[in-house]
């Protein structure tokens, strides 16, 4: 570095041009200099005084992004030339001194406003004059973007204008041209974008969407590029617009591609990767532009490379995917696959050939940064269009074929919903006939006082035919919605009044249930309508449909003690809104999307706990949407759900065709009021069998158990836990079990029976509304005995109880008539046969113990006395101590044949203390003292 006596760093040497052979013209590092202006401050006066200019040519730091560069140009030849330097950066300031010692400043870059630009616009260039024999010195501020592009060096270059102009297309002529294909290209590809969205629109299927917002991505690209067009004064808007799309259209494509071929269904490990990669590439893609940022350093040859890495992935993954369907024989998939493959193969053999040569892209702006030659840009530039153009009409083919199939079978589908619809309607008026001469000669024989004895099984059968009315009218009303000939007439009435009233009707259920019941009504609403300042038109019949589904809905899920409450208030100047909110069992919030979708329950399983077809809530929206209003719902789990509906205020409502009188019967059934009482007998006639009794249904639980009451001692539980819980207390001769049921189900009821040791021996007969040979197959395998279908035969219940009961009596009798059991003689169960050859192992272990009792045999199984009593009796109808006493006179009499001891020490090894005690006990149960058997040897034993 040297220093004038002036103070001015010493300028570097002139560039001479002497000839305009050469298209580019490329400064040696020695003929211009660089200075980094870290604070951004420095003006031209002072950057000529500067002593910081250095003669190598560094890299751009984004943490000094603003930088000065010098150099002197002089003209040698005979005539004036023009000259152009192209500007790579986002922003420039370029400072010429003329020979008459003047500066003259001149703007552009890639994020220069079209309008502010000097020189050349289309590629943002300086354009300079040098007479013949001139120098110029020219100073040089950049500012760089580190978003915008990047390059791996400062290096100068110019070409002259004339030469720039015509091999970069940027003069009027070549441009209008090229505008001319861009605009027709850009057509077509709006017009695909069109008809694309409008399929999507129609059919709604997702591939339609996901291909016109790569459409739309593309395109935005493609006016991007073409920034003398597209947002010429906002480009910074386009410079972000432009790294968006770029992120966002391979993400589109993927998505395009996994919806069409549906690889979701045929291929979901590919699918999951599929997706997985579409969104980490947005993310690559998108940190890659602003990593420079991150870091405050140059970071292009990594971002560029990343991006590259990233698009020949996807590309390749596509690939992969699209080769597992070249076998598939359908025609809009081979037709996708023909357009697709080789765009694919192209796109991911110019990434690779792009990472192994080094070569990378401008992001946004200048053409000369790139590692491409113009000229190569613009040959890839039309082969890439020509293959999206390709890709556009084959897809859009392709996908109108598409669309012309689901509309098909959209019309098809539509028909079976009005067919459905019109059957819905048919079944449920033939419904109506029947159950209107069962609800009622039921409703006559109710008021007689002579058929009081018949009153329980009458109020069953009326309350069940009015809940199975009650279905019957929610399907109708389904159907009439469906069809459209559901017609409302609303008229000014106080609402405040009606909801009350509706409110008071289930009192009585939140009286038997322990619920707090309360109405809440706004003052605001009150008053509007006393004064008529406010009006509110209502249809009564379809209000009062969705306040009772809505309240019987909230009943069904609070526990006693809870509380519900139902508000109407105003909900902003315009609208009414009607509320009921309770404190139950609440909605987790992955199914709450789905609780207003036809025939939807959020507990689907055996162990429900409450009964619904799903059509109640599903109704309520519809019949909301009808009446112009919405419903929205909140809910927390085990704290409580909140429903809202909004109706509008000051608008009377009026469906065209026939006005429908207002029924008075809303053909809503409330609640079971009853509560759900178990009785439960604790002390069990010993003289009749027991039988439990499992159901959760209260009347269907009553109805079996007023059936065997007459023959049999009959116990309760209302559910499956509860049920196993009891069986193990009371040890039943036989259990009677729902399938469906909360908590703990039939299934896994009868499971645990024939697993635990104290009920192992006992029959189950399955009861199941669920008549598929799956369910009955699943109830045999547990160990069922029996399986019959609701609704069943009563006498084919009792005679099948009767049946199961006689064959355990005589496996009772068979067993008490033998002396001695042995384990592999019991062949009712695997567990019962384990368990008595326990027993047998545990009182030959204790035989000679004379402490050894039914409570110490009781203690070994972890039974109290009377369960392992009950247990005996119950498979070989022997009592313990009875079992005890059998064991030890049968090997009393073994040692006694085989003369083994005196009669004595046999007493002493059998368990006896005291040898005449022995004798009594020997000759009560073998009918012979144990003397005569040491007299007579051979003696038979007793049958």
């Amino acid at each position: 570095m040297f220093i004038t006596a002036e103070g001015q760093s010493t300028l570097p040497p002139v560039y001479i041009i002497s000839t305009d052979t050469a298209t580019d013209h490329v400064l040696p590092d020695t003929s211009w200099q660089v200075m980094a202006d870290p604070g951004a401050k420095m003006q031209l006066e002072q950057a000529i005084v500067s002593t910081l200019f250095q003669n190598d040519n560094q890299k751009v730091n984004y943490k000094n992004h603003v930088y000065w560069q010098r150099f002197r140009i002089a003209n040698c030849m005979p005539g004036e030339i023009k000259i152009a330097l192209p500007e790579s950066s986002f922003h420039a300031d370029l400072f010429a001194k003329t020979h008459d010692g003047e500066w003259e400043h001149y703007t552009t870059g890639t994020g220069v406003p079209w309008s502010r630009r000097d020189g050349l616009k289309r590629i943002p260039a300086f354009t300079l004059s040098i007479p013949a024999g001139d120098t110029l010195i020219l100073y040089k501020r950049i500012y760089w973007n580190y978003a915008d592009a990047q390059p791996d060096t400062m290096q100068i270059t110019f070409s002259f204008t004339e030469k720039l102009v015509q091999h970069n297309y940027v003069d009027d002529e070549s441009h209008y041209m090229t505008a001319i294909q861009d605009a027709f290209l850009l057509g077509m590809f709006i017009l695909s974008i069109t008809i694309n969205f409008y399929f999507f629109i129609i059919v709604r299927e997702k591939e339609f969407l996901y291909f016109s917002l790569f459409l739309i991505s593309f395109c935005l690209l493609a006016l991007c590029s073409l920034n003398d067009v597209f947002l010429k004064e906002s480009p910074h808007l386009l410079l972000y617009l432009y790294i968006t799309c770029n992120s966002c259209s391979g993400f589109f494509l993927i998505q395009f591609v996994r919806y069409f071929l549906k690889t979701f269904q045929h291929f979901p490990k590919w699918d999951k990767y599929l997706f997985s990669f579409s969104i980490f590439q947005v993310l690559v893609l998108l940190i890659s532009c602003f990593l420079s940022a991150l870091f405050q350093v140059n970071l292009s040859k990594t971002s560029h490379v990343s991006e590259n890495t990233v698009k020949l992935v996807n590309g390749v993954s596509l690939l992969c995917v699209l080769f597992l369907y070249i076998r598939n024989k359908d025609r809009m998939i081979r037709l996708m696959l023909t357009a697709l493959i080789p765009i694919l193969f192209l796109q991911a053999t110019a990434y690779a050939l792009a990472i192994v040569n080094g070569l990378y892209y401008a992001r946004f702006g200048a053409q000369d940064i790139s590692g491409y030659k113009s000229q190569f840009n613009s040959i890839a530039f039309f082969i890439l269009i020509l293959c999206y153009s390709w890709m556009m009409i084959i897809f859009t083919w392709v996908l109108f074929l598409r669309f012309s199939d689901l509309r098909k079978k959209l019309a098809q589908q539509s028909s079976l919903d009005h067919l459905k619809s019109r059957f819905f309607a048919n079944i449920s008026h033939e419904f109506r006939t029947p159950l209107t001469l069962i609800i009622g000669p039921v409703e006559d024989l109710l008021r007689d006082k002579n058929t009081q004895k018949f009153r329980e099984p009458l109020q069953y059968i009326h309350r069940n035919s009015k809940r199975l009315l009650q279905l019957i009218n929610q399907l109708l009303d389904l159907s009439k919605l469906d069809v459209g000939s559901y017609h409302v007439n609303t008229n000014r009435d106080d609402i405040i009044p009606f909801v009350k009233q509706i409110v008071h009707s289930f009192s009585s259920m939140a009286h038997h249930k322990n619920i707090l019941l309360e109405t809440r009504v706004d003052p605001r609403l009150k008053n509007g309508l006393r004064n008529e300042t406010q009006a509110f038109y209502f249809d009564e019949d379809i209000f009062e449909k969705v306040l009772y589904n809505l309240l019987s809905n909230a009943f069904k899920f609070t526990g006693e003690g809870g509380s519900i409450t139902v508000s109407i208030s105003l909900a902003g100047k315009d609208l009414l809104e009607l509320g009921v909110e309770d404190s139950g069992t609440g909605i987790p919030a992955e199914k709450l999307p789905f609780i207003f979708d036809r025939f939807y329950q959020s507990d689907n399983s055996h162990k429900k706990a409450y009964e619904g077809t799903g059509i109640g809530l599903a109704l309520v929206k519809e019949l909301v949407a009808l009446h112009n209003g919405k419903i929205t719902v909140v809910s927390d789990v085990n704290k409580g759900t909140a429903f809202s509906c909004y109706f509008p205020l000051n608008k009377r409502i009026i469906s065209a065709g026939e006005i429908r009188r207002i029924s008075s019967d809303p053909g809503t059934i409330l609640p079971d009021a009853k509560p759900d009482e178990v009785s439960q007998e604790k002390v069990p006639d010993n003289s009749r069998p027991t039988i439990l009794v499992v159901e959760d249904q209260q009347d269907v639980r009553s109805y079996i158990c007023g059936k065997l009451r007459e023959a049999y001692t009959v116990i309760e539980a209302k559910n499956g836990l509860e049920g196993f819980e009891t069986a193990r207390k009371q040890i039943p001769d036989l259990v009677i079990s729902d399938v469906m049921m909360p908590a703990t189900d039939g299934f896994e009821l009868c499971a645990l029976l024939k697993k635990d040791i104290l009920t192992s021996h006992i029959p189950v007969i399955l009861l199941t509304a669920r008549a598929e040979d799956a369910d009955k197959i699943t109830g045999l395998e547990t160990g069922a005995d029996a399986y019959l279908i609701k609704p069943f035969n009563s006498r084919e219940l009792l005679i099948r109880t009767r049946n199961l009961i006689e064959l355990r009596n005589k496996l009772r009798k068979k067993f008490s008539k033998k002396l001695v059991v042995k384990a592999g003689e019991i062949a009712v169960t695997s567990q019962d046969s384990r368990f008595m050859q326990r027993l047998l192992s545990t009182v030959e272990k204790h035989i000679g113990d004379e402490k050894f009792s039914v409570e110490e045999l009781g203690r070994e199984f972890a039974m109290s006395p009377s369960q392992i009593n009950r247990k005996l009796k119950a498979i070989i109808n022997q009592s313990a101590g009875a079992f005890i006493r059998s064991l030890r006179m049968e090997r009393a009499m073994e040692l006694l044949k085989n003369d083994q001891a005196s009669i004595a020490e046999i007493a002493y090894e059998t368990g006896f203390s005291d040898p005449a005690y022995f004798s009594r006990v020997f000759k009560s149960y073998f009918g012979f003292p144990p003397s005569q058997v040491t007299a007579e040897k051979n003696l038979p034993l007793k049958d």
